[in-house]
């Protein structure tokens, strides 16, 4: 006979499904909100800072906040003891913040400078309070006398102005270059207009525009296209406010990869062209039986949704079959698209590495560890998710590595990079030049100079009271 609803175990049914909401609000989404709409359900803008501990309840909690300025609503300056549902994500050091109150002075939302400087001149990242994940506000950067001006009349204009950047040889900064771009934008209308940049050809005359804050990047995005045989999307970090209201930003080409000024001017003139491909050359040192180097050619991207392949160990190219590194690997079967991720190979190495892995005829296993140095970071040093590490790390240092087969180590290599080239077309793409041994110019020669005049004087003056010395000893 069937059993009833009321005839199963209660207490695991019960048990099971607070797992389940357990395990719902552990992998709950981020919330996302325009800023427009937010600011319009706030009761109370203001300037403000804490004036006493936060102080967590069951469900919430209650803080006392100094209102110093107030921007919209009907509360006066000064002290006032307001109240939260998700803990607020603000450092209790901070002087001073710009505080978004909702019905009943209930804080959800808050605006905090990016680099620690004054309120009143300082760019703001702004989002919301979220005890399970992120909540993103759109636009995510803001400066005060935006708010103000927005409240005032609805209007949100901005202008990102700086250089564009590209990656240098021998050193992880990238270098600002002579093009200067200015970006405004008018976050209602959703309208841009960006000066500085060579014609674009192909290209939209206007880029989508979105402007993104995070713990690491506080970023406005033009993107001009997603197109893969033909994308084109620039960022710009966001560094300070200028003095007229402007945000301060250092732009660099995200997609494709085109690590010269000379590149990026190519491909915006030139509609056929398309994605970066590029080589990487492997010198091994000499297996048992071999009297040179075996040079291994690794070629990424060579063709848009094909995998990257290994020339040289067999007599034709070998597909690589993964990429693993951090802890994760990712299977190449599906390129372009987010892979299969699994345990890394049995190969070892640190966080910082990578392994490349092919199969042969036989069946073994043949990886490749390139053993990367520790990420660098640093105002100038553009990194982002999905970058071609490899590309930009190889073009400041060659990275050593090693050779396995099926796990066991049997030689090592030093990888530098090769040639890059246009995808569609095969024609190479410009390299930045390697740094140039300095030479000794007419200034250091007549230092060298001085310095071994000086030299001299002293070796002779000991010379010549030494023998005054001895002189002196002899005489009867």
């Amino acid at each position: 006979m069937p059993r009833t609803w009321s005839e199963f175990n209660r207490p695991a049914l019960w048990a099971a499904l607070a797992l389940l909401i357990l395990a719902q609000q552990a992998g709950a989404k981020p919330k996302y909100i325009e800023f427009a709409p937010m600011v319009k359900d706030c009761e109370v803008i203001a300037v403000a800072r804490f004036a006493g501990e936060i102080v967590e309840g069951e469900e919430g909690g209650t803080v006392e906040l100094e209102l110093t300025r107030v921007v919209k609503g009907n509360v006066e300056p000064g002290k006032h003891k307001v109240v939260f549902f998700d803990i607020p994500t603000v450092d209790p050091k901070a002087r001073e913040f710009v505080a978004f109150f909702g019905k009943g002075m209930k804080w959800e939302f808050v605006a905090v400078p990016i680099a620690g400087n004054r309120l009143s001149d300082s760019v703001l990242r702004v989002y919301g309070f979220y005890n399970t994940n992120a909540y993103w506000v759109s636009p995510g950067l803001i400066t005060l006398a935006q708010i103000e001006r927005f409240v005032k009349d609805g209007t949100l204009a901005y202008t990102f102005r700086g250089p564009l950047c590209f990656p240098q040889r021998g050193d992880a900064a990238w270098r600002a270059s002579a093009l200067e771009i200015e970006v405004s934008y008018d976050a209602v209308a959703k309208r841009a207009e960006v000066r500085g940049l060579p014609e674009l050809e192909g290209f939209p005359t206007r880029p989508e525009v979105y402007i993104t804050s995070g713990h690491r990047e506080d970023e406005v995005v033009l993107t001009y296209s997603r197109h893969g045989d033909r994308p084109l999307e620039i960022h710009g970090r966001v560094q300070a406010a200028g003095e007229s209201g402007e945000m301060l930003t250092k732009f660099f080409v995200q997609t494709p990869d085109l690590p010269t000024r000379e590149a990026f001017e190519g491909y915006l003139s030139d509609p056929k062209q398309g994605p970066t491909s590029y080589t990487v050359r492997l010198t091994c040192t000499p297996r048992a039986g071999e009297s040179v180097p075996r040079i291994l050619t690794l070629t990424m991207n060579k063709e848009r949704g094909t995998m990257p392949e290994i020339a040289g160990w067999a007599e034709t190219p070998l597909q690589i079959a993964s990429f693993s590194g951090g802890g994760q690997t990712r299977r190449t079967g599906s390129v372009g698209l987010p892979g299969e991720f699994s345990k890394p190979a049995s190969v070892g190495g640190t966080e910082w590495s990578m392994t490349a892995s092919a199969k042969l005829e036989d069946g073994r296993e043949l990886s490749l560890r390139f053993d990367r140095r520790e990420e660098k970071k640093g105002p100038d040093i553009f990194r982002w998710t999905f970058q071609e590490w490899l590309l930009y790390d190889l073009l400041v240092e060659e990275i050593p590595g090693k050779v396995f087969l099926d796990g066991k180590e049997v030689g090592t290599f030093v990888a530098s990079l090769g040639e890059i080239r246009d995808a569609e077309s095969g024609h190479l793409r410009p390299i930045p030049e390697a740094p140039a041994a300095r030479g000794v110019g007419p200034l250091d020669r007549w230092a060298i100079i001085a310095v071994g005049g000086i030299v001299a004087a002293a070796v002779a003056v000991v010379w010549i009271r030494s023998r005054r010395a001895r002189r002196r000893t002899i005489r009867p």
